[in-house]
C-alpha cells in the first residue's frame, strides 16, 4: 500500500505520514476490540 502510494506520486515523507496514522489505527482498534 505504501509502495503504491510512493510509485503514483507522493512524497516519501508523506508516505511514512500515512504508515503512522495506520498504526495508530491498529492500535485504537486493538484497545477497544479486544
Amino acid at each position: 500500500m505504501c509502495r503504491r502510494l510512493h510509485t503514483e506520486h507522493f512524497s516519501s515523507s508523506r508516505c511514512s505520514e500515512a504508515r503512522k496514522e495506520i498504526q495508530h489505527l491498529r492500535i485504537f482498534h486493538q484497545r477497544h476490540f479486544k
